[in-house]
């Protein structure tokens, strides 16, 4: 099965939760430069799927109206809640208190 396949990692539950590449090597059971190597072979990279997880996770909360901007950037790892909108229009074009009004919304 190809290292990418399984694209989030954690839950968004708490930043102290987030895997790091040599967490991810370590529960995979083999060194970061494999888990490197692996990764470049499927054209990816670690930061690449953590983002992605990150996004495909912020949608999830944003569906949520009971978590806060700070709460989801907190979940998710961001240091503030603009970093957090910065990346997520990054992401999406949109911002997410626009997504979150509209979830239905086409984007990126």
């Amino acid at each position: 099965m190809p290292l990418s396949c399984g694209r989030c990692c954690w839950t968004g539950r708490s930043a102290a939760l987030q895997p790091d590449s040599i967490l991810a090597a370590d529960l995979l059971g083999i060194s970061v430069s494999t888990l490197s190597r692996r990764l470049r072979r499927e054209n990816t990279t670690f930061l690449k799927l953590k983002s992605e997880c990150q996004h495909d996770i912020a949608r999830q909360l944003l569906r949520h109206d009971t978590l806060t901007m700070a709460e989801i950037a907190a979940r998710l790892g961001f240091v503030d809640a603009r970093s957090f909108r910065r990346a997520f229009h990054d992401w999406t074009g949109v911002l997410p208190s626009a997504f979150r009004a509209n979830p239905g919304s086409a984007v990126r």
